[in-house]
């Protein structure tokens, strides 16, 4: 356990385990149209209230960002079960992240657009709150892949901060500083929780010997523990989760 921590915070993917990360690519593939056509809607919102011909663009190519990457999970839904190795699941890593990375990009440029291109307040701050609201949600549903995490915040990160700097201004300004601990605290929220439930699965796989073990679907850190317990025991048996300092005892 000591050796995978140390691993764990040097490259928190590419050294686990191939039968663990095989395991978790499935879980970042679920709910992906909703958020990509809730996006869409509202740009189309903003491009209907200020007639600004880009906004109409941003819905566009989210709706058909949407589109290829659904066209990308039924590619990878089909060959899933030939997916048994370290190399082959990083290549669809790579495919998701590029995707999302494409996804929140759009969101990001859609708030440039909406700052330097109209002065409309509603325009802004709707542009401005749908993609905070997307990024707030990034520690909570994709903290498995740290390369997804940082494509991510940098993505929408950086144009989000370019557009209330060209506002101008002392307060756009220190809204813009503001955004940076922000971010940061994204990435050590992943972090942590990234660590807290793959300890607790290496931890049951190490007390199972040989049994092989995958990370299930909707897997929260104390359902993790309890999973990864030994058959026939639960963490209340045994006064708490015997795998992190998280989950409280029963």
């Amino acid at each position: 356990m000591d050796n995978w921590d140390g691993q764990a915070r040097r490259c928190p993917d590419r050294s686990l385990p191939p039968e663990i990360y095989v395991s978790v690519p499935p879980q970042r593939f679920s709910l992906l149209f909703v958020g990509a056509f809730a996006a869409s809607g509202t740009a189309l919102i903003t491009a209907y209230q200020s007639g600004e011909p880009w906004f109409y663009l941003c819905s566009l190519m989210i709706a058909l960002l949407a589109c290829l990457r659904g066209w990308d999970v039924r590619q990878y839904q089909k060959c899933r079960a030939r997916i048994l190795d370290s190399a082959a699941a990083a290549k669809w890593e790579r495919r998701y992240v590029a995707g999302a990375a494409a996804h929140v990009l759009l969101l990001g440029m859609w708030c440039l657009v909406a700052f330097s291109k109209t002065s409309d307040p509603f325009v802004q701050i709707f542009s401005f709150a749908l993609t905070l609201a997307y990024m707030i949600g990034i520690s909570g549903c994709n903290f498995a892949s740290n390369l997804l995490v940082l494509a991510q915040i940098i993505c929408a990160g950086v144009p989000m901060t370019a557009a209330l700097l060209l506002v101008g201004g002392w307060y756009y300004a220190v809204f813009a500083f503001v955004l940076v601990p922000f971010f940061a605290s994204l990435k050590f929220i992943s972090d942590r929780l990234r660590r807290v439930l793959l300890d607790a699965v290496i931890a049951g796989r190490d007390v199972a010997g040989s049994r092989p073990v995958s990370i299930p679907p909707s897997t929260t850190c104390r359902t993790a523990c309890a999973w990864s317990m030994p058959k026939g025991r639960s963490s209340s048996a045994i006064g708490g989760c015997a795998n992190c300092s998280v989950c409280p005892t029963t």
